[in-house]
């Protein structure tokens, strides 16, 4: 916990102890001796406006003359102060207001202004009262939650939408597309929305129709006109041709007049759509993308209230695709009938209405092969349903793209972006990040060389997981996100059984960004070099607190010789002052190294003045 500890002049021989204080919240014990009588003194300090004094007597007992008293006095100079007194002598009362606390370890005072303050008796040095102040607010109020929870929903949106941008200067060969900033606005004439119809259905939507393609009119006047909602007329005649579901589609209205999340979640829904069918490329992810102070504010205005749980429900939509239940059962039929036809039998695969995903023209000879194989296994007169047909297209392209990334990671050559992508796309994995392909090809190719056979798919789904997480473990540091730093390193490590612990959170952060100065922001820190830090941490901190435990062992004992050589690596430590250590150390609580350096450093600044002072 934190302390701050109060200013006491220490002598040996003196019997009492004179405190001034005017830190926010103060706790100090302070214990002085000699022949006659031993007197310990407890000051906390808090900040108030009333003059108002109250004792507390603690574990109060009738029969006992020996109770405890917490005397609350307010005074007008705006602090707090309260005094546990033990003596061998019953303490004077000198306010009627008593409130007897029996066996209780929590104390909360309210007094008539509502200026409410919360004390906790701790259990360890129960017998001097020991009292912390205790926090009795949370971290962030509803508010400050709220404003959190909406941040990280606009910054999600961002990304979305930098991945839409992406993937369509990807799938329309754009030279140069409008940035971030620009690009909903842009949506709203349709004439992108066009061009990406005409990329998948030419014959619904020739060149010749789409309005201001140029989008000359649009740029001269600044807005939109009635005639673009031609153009966004045929992009939906367009996805509808491919059975993309109407659920998904947005309104005319809602694009016309740019309420873009519903556009944006259409468009990454299509691409993704597109992708199953192999008419566009993937979706490729994005995580470290920094977006203005600007347009943050901008988009979270814009879309206050706005649902942005849509776009985690795509893939659930995409794979419940509600269909012509009729036309559906005649084209598998049909497709069963033409497995000896490769001709045939790569049409059927590929009529929407068979919704079979992810057919590749180059296998249809391999996917007739494994056909023909399932076929002998099921009975006389039945058909392989859409399930059984689906599993072996994704069979044979996973068997494939094995095969082909097996070739190119024992080659030395650096394979080629897209090509890994194809290969990756193939495997079925989603969440590839654009800008860690050379990554996830380096990290492959030690696996691949380590275990001397070829990788499997689950390795390569756990090993793409991991690096997009030290990705964002990266992100999370530079951005100083503590909270999804921490659980990202807690997915890292756990199947390494590190334990990555809540309170050391700020020296992992710290760490880890020490490491990012000195190495490059460009480099990504993986789990080896991540699992060392934390361990590092862990083990500092263990070595700490058998420290912290050896110097209050020594205090308990009287032990300064001990003590002495315990105190040699602390800072502000002065070897004729260590004396006056153990006794203030004796009556403080505190449970890290941080904390008796706080002890120390006022210790010797009481000191220091008493002997300034004479």
């Amino acid at each position: 916990m934190d302390k701050i500890i109060g200013n006491s002049m220490i002598t040996p021989t003196t019997t009492t102890t004179t405190t001034t204080t005017t830190a926010t919240t103060t706790v100090t014990t302070t214990t002085i001796s000699n022949a006659t009588t031993t007197t310990t003194i407890i000051t906390a300090t808090t900040t108030t406006e009333r003059n108002k004094r109250m004792i507390i007597q603690l574990n109060y007992n009738e029969n006992s003359n020996d109770n405890d008293s917490l005397l609350i006095s307010q005074a007008n100079t705006a602090t707090t102060t309260t005094t546990t007194t033990t003596t061998t002598t019953t303490p004077t009362i000198i306010d009627n207001d008593v409130c007897k606390i029996v066996n209780n370890d929590k104390i909360v005072v309210t007094d008539q202004n509502n200026d409410r303050r919360s004390y906790q008796i701790t259990d360890k040095k129960r017998n001097s009262s020991n009292i912390q102040s205790k926090d009795i607010n949370s971290s962030y109020t509803i508010n400050e939650l709220d404003e959190k929870r909406e941040n990280e929903k606009v910054y999600e949106y961002l990304l979305r939408l930098t991945e839409v941008r992406n993937w369509l200067k990807e799938y329309l060969h754009l030279d140069d597309i409008v940035n971030e900033a620009e690009f909903e606005q842009n949506l709203s004439n349709g004439v992108l929305l066009a061009q990406i119809a005409h990329s998948f259905a030419p014959h619904i939507v020739p060149l010749s129709k789409i309005f201001d393609i140029d989008q000359s009119r649009f740029d001269k006047d600044g807005q939109v006109c009635y005639r673009h909602t031609d153009n966004i007329n045929l992009w939906k005649d367009a996805i509808r041709s491919i059975h993309f579901p109407e659920v998904l589609v947005p309104d005319t209205v809602d694009i016309y007049e740019g309420r873009n999340i519903k556009t944006i979640f259409g468009l990454f829904a299509l691409a993704k759509y597109l992708n199953r069918l192999r008419l566009g490329p993937p979706i490729r992810r994005e995580e470290n993308v920094q977006f203005s102070p600007t347009m943050l504010n901008d988009v979270r205005e814009r879309l206050k209230n706005s649902d942005f749980s849509l776009f985690g429900n795509i893939d659930e939509i995409l794979a419940t695709i509600p269909c012509d239940l009729n036309g559906h059962m005649q084209a598998i039929i049909k497709l069963n009938n033409s497995i000896d036809d490769p001709v045939t039998l790569l049409k059927c695969l590929k009529c929407p209405d068979a919704s079979i995903s992810y057919v590749n023209d180059a296998l249809i000879d391999r996917y007739q092969e494994e056909l023909k194989n399932r076929t002998k296994t099921i009975r006389l007169n039945e058909f392989l349903n859409r399930e059984q047909i689906q599993t072996v297209i994704i069979e044979t392209n996973r068997a494939e793209a094995l095969k082909r990334l097996e070739y190119l990671l024992q080659t030395e050559k650096i394979p080629e972006i897209t090509e890994i992508n194809v290969i990756l796309d193939d495997l079925q994995q989603d969440n590839i990040l654009r800008n860690a392909i050379p990554l996830y090809v380096n990290e492959m190719r030690k696996i691949r060389w380590a275990q001397n056979v070829p990788l499997n798919v689950k390795q390569i789904e756990t090993l793409l997981k991991v690096i997009n997480t030290c990705i964002r473990v990266r992100f999370c540091v530079l951005e100083n996100d503590k909270r999804n730093m921490y659980n990202g390193l807690k997915c890292i490590l756990y199947e390494m059984e590190t334990i990555v612990k809540c309170e050391l959170m700020e020296a992992y952060m710290k760490a880890i960004r020490e490491k990012y100065d000195m190495i490059g922001k460009d480099y990504v820190l993986l789990c080896d070099e991540l699992r060392d830090i934390v361990e590092e941490i862990n083990h500092d901190k263990l070595i700490k607190q058998q420290l912290v435990n050896d110097i209050e062992m020594a205090c308990e004992k009287d032990d300064i010789d001990n003590l002495n050589g315990m105190l040699t690596d602390i800072k502000g430590v002065k070897t004729e002052y260590v004396p006056f250590y153990l006794k203030t150390l004796k009556c403080n609580r505190y449970t890290t190294i941080e904390e008796i350096e706080e002890i120390i450093e006022m210790t010797n600044q009481t000191i220091d003045n008493d002997r300034i002072n004479g």
